[in-house]
């Protein structure tokens, strides 16, 4: 019999006995002494003992070193999410990591119960399409959250993910899919280009999430809901701002927002970045949000709002929503058209010069913003940033804002659109060994993309009166 017991023993799962076995670099799992993180190796070690069962719940690491060339991600499956405490140290992490099959991908798949701080990533996110069937989600610092916190974690990375049908999947800067998740001070600056239906430059949708105090640069593309914070968001946003052009392309339904792309409340915000949905049945296009927002106390900076196919609901904050005291730059085009308001509480806001929105004595006292424990004016001049996070290159400009061309879809089959600030006059689309593989004079807003085979170029673009521009595009067959 006692024989029998010590067989028992050792062939029970040994998740709980491996978290206390293993070193690491050093530590013990403590918030006093964490584990130490300090070579792939490490990092490798905590993503096959998290994948095989061990949550770490209650442990604490920190990073120690930058980390390159990673491949694995750490809690691969919902059944195996990490719920410790990650502290980055203010380290990053270089990613490679793409994934073919139903499931999560980021430096954390999955995350539950779990806190990660002072974390920096970069590299390459994908996901590609092999069977025509797919669930994911798609994060710089975690696929999906529930019930997690993120602070100070910013995401430098490009995220892809190509696909033949849509599905219930997200992608997002720092968070692909999150649930009673709170984000704070966070920022993202890498691209988001995903046939998945939601991508935000946070989080690509959020259930009952709180996102305060971050920012995105990156350009966002989605089929669906597309949002320079978060593309679908059942939560609230607060003290955060989008540079970045964001776009949402499908044949029925788009909502394109600076900051959501549908749903969620938004307050103390403001965008930049320019605005585009297209789809055959109806578009929504806002410069804060594209659809069902409600939205107080925010400004909208961007040159251009689109809504383009379909039935169009474009509005400089939103397409359509509940507005509360809020402004939009007099210049702006909607559809190509100048519109004027003095309403604060309509879809299009009240009228506010551009002087007005790097102005900190007018958004104190029109928006009532927090300029002493929030928020700051460059010391060049410029739209405001976030106390305690980088100043983004090229927000200091004290012209209006330029509007960059941006291609979509992205990858892109048979042909792809450009939306650009003004009229392109001719596009050159380049190889990776550098041989102009097509030209086209006169290009308009639409180039044939069929003479091409399939592949990665490099597209520059013309626009009078500006230099070019280069942008890259996937081709697929």
């Amino acid at each position: 019999m006692r024989k029998i017991i010590f067989l028992t023993i050792l062939c029970l799962p040994p998740a709980i006995g491996a978290v206390r076995a293993q070193s690491y670099g050093g530590g013990s799992g403590t918030a006093a002494n964490p584990y130490l993180i300090s070579s792939k190796a490490h990092l490798e070690e905590l993503a096959i003992t998290v994948n095989g069962g061990a949550t770490y719940s209650g442990f604490h690491f920190r990073l120690a070193a930058d980390l390159t060339g990673i491949t694995t991600v750490i809690g691969n499956t919902s059944a195996s999410p990490f719920s410790g405490t990650f502290d980055g140290d203010g380290y990053t992490v270089a990613l490679n990591i793409h994934i073919n099959d139903d499931g999560y991908a980021g430096l954390f798949g999955c995350l539950a119960g779990a806190t990660v701080k002072n974390t920096g990533v970069s590299g390459s996110i994908g996901f590609d399409d092999t069977d025509g069937t797919y669930a994911f989600s798609l994060g710089g610092i975690c696929g999906s959250a529930n019930g997690c916190m993120f602070s100070h974690c910013h995401n430098a990375g490009d995220i892809s993910a190509s696909v033949s049908s849509y599905s219930a999947s997200s992608a997002g800067g720092i968070c692909g899919y999150s649930n009673y998740t709170a984000i704070d001070n966070c920022y993202n600056t890498g691209s988001i280009s995903v046939s998945a239906p939601s991508a935000g430059g946070i989080c690509g949708q959020s259930d009952a999430a709180v996102i305060g105090n971050c920012y995105n640069t990156g350009h966002i593309s989605a089929p669906y809901n597309a949002g320079g914070i978060c593309g679908k968001g059942d939560g609230t946003v607060s003290n955060c701002y989008n540079l970045g052009n964001i776009y949402a392309s499908v044949r029925s339904y788009s909502y394109a927002g600076g900051i959501c792309g549908i749903d969620g409340t938004v307050s103390n915000c403001y965008n930049a970045g320019n605005i585009s949905a297209s789809a055959s049945v109806s578009s929504h296009a806002g410069g804060i949000c594209g659809y069902n927002g409600i939205i107080r106390n925010c400004f909208a900076a961007n040159a251009t709002i689109a809504a383009t196919a379909g039935s169009q609901y474009a509005g400089r904050i939103v397409g359509d929503g509940s507005v509360l005291n809020c402004h939009a730059l007099i210049s702006m085009e909607v559809n190509d058209q100048l519109r004027r308001s003095m309403n604060a509480d309509s879809k299009d806001g009240a009228d506010a010069e551009l002087s007005a929105c790097k102005d900190a004595s007018w958004i104190t006292s029109v928006l009532a913003w927090d300029f002493a424990d929030v928020w700051a004016i460059p010391a060049g001049g410029g739209l405001p940033v976030l106390k305690g996070l980088p100043v983004p290159v090229g927000n200091l400009s004290p012209e209006a804002p330029v509007a960059e061309a941006v291609l979509y879809p992205n990858p892109a089959a048979g042909e792809v659109h450009i939306r650009s600030g003004r009229p392109v006059s001719r596009v050159e689309i380049y190889d990776m060994a550098g041989v102009c593989a097509l030209a086209v004079s006169k290009a308009g807003e639409t180039v044939d993309l069929r003479p091409l085979p399939a592949g990665i170029y490099a597209v520059r673009i013309y626009t009078p009166g500006t230099p070019p521009q280069t942008q890259k595009l996937v081709v697929r067959k």
